[in-house]
C-alpha cells in the first residue's frame, strides 16, 4: 500500500516564491561545485595524453576556462530542466534542498538513507574495478595498463575531486534531468499524474543509454576500439551503476544518487590511485 511522503505545503506553493527558488539556486550552486572540483583532474589528463601525443599545450587559464565551462554550463542547464518538470508534473518531490522521492512510499531516515547510498556506491566501484580485466581480454586495442599509467600519475587528491565532480554532475545531467524528462513522458504518454513502477523502470533503462554511450571516452582513451563488443561491455557495466543509481533517486531523492555515485568514483579514481603509490 503506498502512502503520501509528509512535505511542507510551503515548499510546494507559488505563494513563497523565495522559497520556491531555493532548490534552483541550490542545483545550480551543486553544479558549479562540480564544475571547479573537475579541473584539477582533467588538466592533469590533458597534460599527460598532451605530453604522450608530443603535442603543445594552451596556457593554464584557458584550458581551466574551458573545462569548467564545458561541465558547468550543461549540468546548470539540465537542473534547471529537471526541476523545472518536477516542479509542475510531480510536486510532491520539489522540496529544499534537493528533489525527494518520486514514489509516494514511507521515507527512510536520513542516516539510513546515507549508510544505502555508500554501500551501492561501495559495490558499484568494486564491480566496475573487477570488470576491467574482463575489459583488457574482450575489447580489442584496450589496456589496463594505460588506465593505470593515467591514474599513477594524477595525485589521488585530484582523483577525489573528480569522483566529487563526476557525482555531481554526472547525476544532475542524467537522473535529474534525463530520468525526469523520460518519467513525465511516460506518464503524459499513460495519463496518468503518478508514475507507475513500470515507468519509473522504462524511464530508468532509457537514461542509462546516453550515460553509458558518454562513458565510451574512457574505452578511447585506453587505447580501445569502438566495436559492438566494447559499446556492449560499456553499456552494460555502467548501465548496472546507473540503474542502481535510479532507483536510488526515484526512491530516496537525488542526494543519495550523488553520494552512491560519489563514493563508487572515489574507489575508481582516488582509492585505486593511492593503493597504486603504496
Amino acid at each position: 500500500m503506498r502512502i503520501a511522503v509528509d512535505t511542507d505545503p510551503d515548499l510546494n506553493t507559488n505563494n513563497h516564491g523565495k522559497i520556491l527558488c531555493s532548490p534552483y539556486l541550490l542545483v545550480i550552486g551543486l553544479a558549479f561545485v562540480g564544475a571547479c572540483a573537475g579541473i584539477p583532474y582533467h588538466l592533469d589528463y590533458i597534460r599527460i595524453t598532451t605530453d604522450t601525443l608530443g603535442a603543445s599545450l594552451l596556457p593554464q587559464s584557458v584550458l581551466s576556462a574551458n573545462i569548467f565551462f564545458q561541465l558547468f554550463i550543461p549540468a546548470a542547464i539540465a537542473s534547471v530542466i529537471g526541476l523545472f518538470i518536477l516542479e509542475r508534473a510531480f510536486p510532491w518531490t520539489f522540496r529544499f534542498p534537493l528533489p525527494g522521492q518520486i514514489v509516494k512510499i514511507p521515507t527512510m531516515s536520513g542516516s539510513s538513507i546515507i549508510l544505502v547510498a555508500i554501500l551501492v556506491g561501495m559495490v558499484m566501484g568494486l564491480f566496475l574495478t573487477l570488470l576491467t580485466p574482463i575489459s583488457n581480454y574482450l575489447i580489442p586495442g584496450f589496456s589496463g595498463n594505460t588506465v593505470v599509467y593515467l591514474l599513477d600519475r594524477i595525485a589521488p587528491w585530484k582523483g577525489l575531486l573528480a569522483a566529487v565532480s563526476a557525482g555531481i554532475i554526472e547525476e544532475l545531467e542524467y537522473r535529474l534531468c534525463f530520468m525526469t524528462l523520460f518519467v513525465w513522458i511516460g506518464t503524459r504518454l499513460v495519463r496518468v499524474t503518478e508514475p507507475s513502477r513500470a515507468i519509473l523502470w522504462v524511464a530508468n533503462l532509457i537514461a542509462i543509454l546516453p550515460f553509458g554511450f558518454m562513458h565510451l571516452n574512457n574505452v578511447i582513451a585506453a587505447g580501445g576500439q569502438i566495436t559492438p563488443i566494447s559499446v556492449g561491455i560499456v553499456l552494460f557495466g555502467n548501465g548496472i551503476c546507473g540503474l542502481a543509481f535510479g532507483v536510488l533517486y526515484w526512491r530516496n531523492g537525488l542526494s543519495s544518487a550523488i553520494i552512491a555515485h560519489m563514493v563508487m568514483d572515489i574507489i575508481l579514481y582516488a582509492l585505486v590511485p593511492f593503493l597504486l603509490l603504496l
